[in-house]
């Protein structure tokens, strides 16, 4: 069993629940399904052989993860937080290959031979996957700015400037 056949039984057996995002306008298993579908003949559509993932969390990373098995094509989630210089030693070493990233960071992947930057908001399918994403970003936003109690709660921001992390 694939994450495909996962995704497909999920999809005919309970396509109306929400699986990614918020109970109220997170995508279902059946859109997302739709989507994956539809991200999967775009990327066999592009000379990479493989799908490249730097950004944040957001209902575009499954779809990209279902996409990429759909279309037969290795899925590389990468950690968008490395310095420059590492994550792009690490994105050269997959060329040739598509990079989805977070819009506006294209120019920090700019010019790796091989590689095909293409913003998240680019591959966004249709306008309930742009509010899924929209609603996305605005929960983490609310949820880094939200004061937080406990070692359990410790937001990104707050992982992003520990000293004890290397960059």
């Amino acid at each position: 069993m694939n994450l495909l056949v996962l995704l497909e039984m999920s999809s005919g057996g309970m396509g109306d629940r929400v699986t990614v995002g918020p109970l109220d306008g997170g995508l279902t298993y059946e859109q997302l399904f739709d989507r994956s579908g539809r991200a999967a003949t775009w990327l066999r559509a592009q000379p990479g052989e493989r799908l490249l993932y730097a950004g944040i969390s957001s209902p575009v990373l499954p779809i990209a993860m279902y996409g990429s098995s759909w279309a037969g094509k290795p899925y590389v989630p990468l950690n968008y937080r490395l310095a420059d210089d590492r994550l792009r030693m690490l994105i050269g070493r997959q060329a040739p290959a598509v990079l989805i990233c977070d819009p506006g960071t294209e120019a920090r992947f700019a010019g790796i031979e091989g590689i095909m930057t293409v913003p998240y908001d680019a591959v966004v399918f249709d306008r309930a996957m742009a509010v899924a994403n929209e609603n996305c970003r605005r929960t983490m936003a609310a949820s880094m700015a939200a004061p937080k109690s406990g070692p359990s709660c410790v937001s990104t921001a707050e992982v992003n400037v520990n000293p004890n992390i290397a960059r």
